[in-house]
């Protein structure tokens, strides 16, 4: 894979042999002292010391492994050391910890000042929002002891190495996926806003790429658009399904062409799509995913095909939109309102006055 990373200095770390890993607080002076060290490497101490140490550091970058129990309420704590203690760039180790599961989502909420994670090796199961708003952190990275992940690159995959997991939020410019690469996690690029465009290895045998986008190997699916992408993409002629968080959050997009043979629109699939304000739907279009429209700011009108039967649930959330017209209007309803209860004055019937930005019903068809 071929990426750029935002880590910019060398680190200086702290020193402290292994066998004087901390069982109490640090205070600011003795961690003043071992900061002068004429050797430094690396801080290794207890889980339960880690708030108390991250707190006495002073400005610089650090290497900060922790051992012991670790569960969710300290790890929050540790979070927010991470965040108050501006001052700090850290490279954090926690491999060697035990009683973290699941790191679920927030976990690292806006912690900018962490560069890179190794994940404790008995976790099996870490959610891509874990690390939401960590803009440098450019490697997330698993032991070969790991249970259920692997790393290459910066990047996570399932133990095999044949599923991407998640992409950190620091990585920019191009991802390559290599051969062995057979699935993606739906939302393993929501995070990677510098992610500009992808290839994909000649030989692999599930997935392609065209102007910098990875379709299915048929081209049946757009499965993922890198999400720095600027202006307009026209999406390839034949293509029938838009994935699961194809776009979501290609805040930089302006305009989408889907051609003609799209029949689904996968959940969350425009999600975030903040500077989009051009979109058709296709005529043939039959589904339209949950929350697939959801954050789209700038979108302010869309028809309906006469084809679609389904809208998921919060479709248009946080949207725009003023108008929402149907191409045939019968059977729609919006809550318990029929889409004649939505019509709005003008001379097209078949147009209705959005009901709102925030859609607290779901729009449904009925042949009833």
């Amino acid at each position: 894979m071929t990426m750029g990373s935002k880590r910019g200095r060398g680190l200086r770390s702290l020193f402290i042999l292994a066998a004087l890993s901390l069982t109490a607080p640090l205070t600011a002076q003795t961690a003043a002292v071992r900061q002068t060290s004429l050797a430094p490497t690396a801080l290794s101490v207890l889980a339960l010391d880690a708030v108390q140490t991250i707190q006495a550091l002073s400005a610089g970058d650090y290497e900060l492994s922790l051992s012991g129990a670790l569960n969710t309420g300290t790890l929050a704590k540790i979070s927010r050391a991470l965040i108050a203690n501006e001052g700090v760039r850290v490279s954090l180790n926690l491999s060697a910890v035990s009683g973290l599961a699941v790191i679920a989502a927030g976990a690292f909420a806006d912690c900018t000042n962490l560069v890179s994670i190794t994940l404790p090796d008995s976790t099996t199961k870490v959610q891509a929002a874990a690390f939401s708003g960590c803009t440098n952190l450019a490697a997330i990275v698993a032991t070969e002891a790991s249970e259920r992940f692997s790393s290459r690159d910066g990047l996570l995959y399932n133990k095999a190495g044949d599923t991407l997991l998640v992409c950190p939020p620091a990585l920019h410019g191009t991802v390559s996926l290599e051969s062995d690469v057979s699935a993606l996690s739906p939302d393993a690029f929501t995070l990677s806003a510098d992610v500009s465009a992808f290839t994909v290895a000649a030989e692999n045998p599930a997935f392609t790429a065209r102007d910098g986008c990875i379709y299915s190997k048929d081209l049946a699916t757009l499965v993922r658009c890198a999400p720095a992408r600027e202006e307009a993409v026209t999406v390839a002629a034949g293509v029938s399904a838009i994935a699961a968080h194809a776009f979501d959050g290609c805040t930089k997009l302006t305009a989408i062409v889907l051609p003609a043979s799209v029949t689904e629109i996968g959940e969350l699939a425009f999600a975030n799509c903040r500077a989009l304000t051009s979109l058709t739907l296709p005529p043939q279009l039959v589904s339209i995913g949950k929350q697939a429209f959801f954050g789209c700011a700038a979108l302010q009108e869309l028809t309906v095909p006469a084809s679609t039967t389904s809208v998921g649930s919060r479709a248009f959330y946080h949207c725009a939109l003023t108008t929402l017209a149907f191409a045939q209007s019968d059977g729609w309803h919006y809550g318990r309102k029929s889409a004649s209860d939505l019509a709005d004055s003008s001379a097209n019937p078949e147009k209705f006055a959005f009901p709102g930005r925030y859609w607290p019903y779901d729009l449904y068809r009925s042949n009833e």
